[in-house]
């Protein structure tokens, strides 16, 4: 018991290092994209610490199982150097039995990425994908200055006297004639800036709606407490997402995706469902690759190095297949069982070589 509790805290403790060196990698990689966005669009501290952290669900799909088998593999190659693999087959612990704290963190680890590529991952990539929407939808207030006439878009003009906060602006000034036919002009004493259904608003408080018709004369006049105005390039566009990324959906869904989706859509859906269904063993499946191959003692040390390179190029195999498998599956829905065959095939196996009745060797030598 205590000498599963020694190695467990090794796996978790190597875990999380090379998990936290992956996730800073690819964090970085990322950076530079969130602050053009942030900057351009004028977001703010807030809404970059969200996209940063929004994304992570999917990033440890990703760093997860690498970070499990880096982890493996660092631990038996400690053990067999302080020589604690020997000591313990000396004093008659099995081969499975060295095993089995490896199979458990293994076990462990997947069930997490269960958990987050069922629930956390549709959860957070939605609200990733809704704010950088809401972002990108909004007007760079970067470009908008008190005391100067901004040309939003073609017939759209708009003064502010002055700037009140983040969003908040005063003594508004707004002509809008993107409407043919017809000048709308606003004036207000303050006014919010906003998303709503996609779409940049400007809410005037206080102010005028004055209409002119094409002679000029005012052919209506309104006085409002509140006002919405849309202030959207294009107006009129709808700028909703029309398909949801698969990140988003859930696992059923990906699977059963809904027969008005084209037809490429529908077929990397039902890759990506079947990739999230199993990706989450990929941890199990390398910690078993590992132990089953680095988990005897070697005096040897080249023996030894050699061993580490092939279960490394083994694990890294397995990866590369997965991914082949998951875009096979998008050019031919019915190559999905090859997907889980490279997954569970190397569980499956190496179990069955750590667990194998200790008859049945003697039988296939006799028969």
């Amino acid at each position: 018991m205590e000498f599963g509790k020694y190695h467990f805290r090794f796996y978790i403790s190597s875990t999380l290092v090379v998990l936290g060196s992956l996730m800073a990698i690819i964090w970085l990689n990322q950076t530079l994209q969130l602050l053009e966005l942030i900057v351009s669009r004028g977001g703010s501290l807030f809404d970059f610490a969200l996209m940063s952290i929004l994304p992570m669900p999917l990033w440890v799909t990703i760093a997860l199982p690498l970070a499990c088998f880096s982890a493996v593999i660092w631990v038996m190659l400690r053990l067999s150097s302080d020589r604690e693999i020997v000591v313990m087959q000396a004093v008659g612990m099995s081969k499975s039995q060295l095993a089995l704290p490896a199979l458990l963190f293994g076990t462990l680890m997947s069930l997490f990425l269960v958990v987050n590529s069922v629930y956390i991952l549709p959860w957070s990539f939605s609200g990733f994908k809704n704010l950088q929407n809401e972002i990108r939808s909004s007007i760079p207030k970067i470009l908008i200055k008190h005391g100067e006439f901004i040309d939003l878009d073609n017939g759209l003009t708009i003064f502010m006297g002055e700037k009140l906060g983040r969003n908040e602006i005063g003594n508004v000034f707004i002509q809008d004639s993107r409407n043919s036919g017809k000048s709308v002009t606003f004036t207000a004493q303050s006014g919010a800036f906003g998303t709503e259904n996609g779409r940049a608003i400007l809410n005037l408080k206080n102010g005028q709606r004055t209409e002119l018709n094409q002679s000029g004369d005012a052919s209506a006049l309104l006085s409002f407490e509140s006002h919405k105005i849309d202030i959207s390039r294009k107006a009129g566009t709808n700028r909703e997402r029309v398909y949801l990324d698969a990140n988003e959906e859930r696992i059923f869904t990906l699977l059963n995706p809904s027969p008005s989706l084209p037809e490429k859509y529908r077929r990397e859906h039902i890759a990506e469902g079947h990739f999230r269904l199993i990706s989450p063993f990929l941890p199990l499946t390398l910690s078993v690759i590992a132990v089953c191959m680095l988990g005897q003692a070697s005096a040897a040390r080249q023996r030894k190095s050699r061993q580490t390179i092939l279960t490394a190029l083994a694990g890294l195999g397995v990866v590369i297949l997965a991914i082949l498998a998951r875009s096979s599956i998008a050019d031919n829905i019915q190559s999905w069982p090859f997907l889980y065959v490279v997954v569970i095939g190397p569980i499956v196996g190496g179990l069955f070589h750590l667990y194998r009745p200790k008859t049945l060797p003697v039988l296939l030598r006799n028969a």
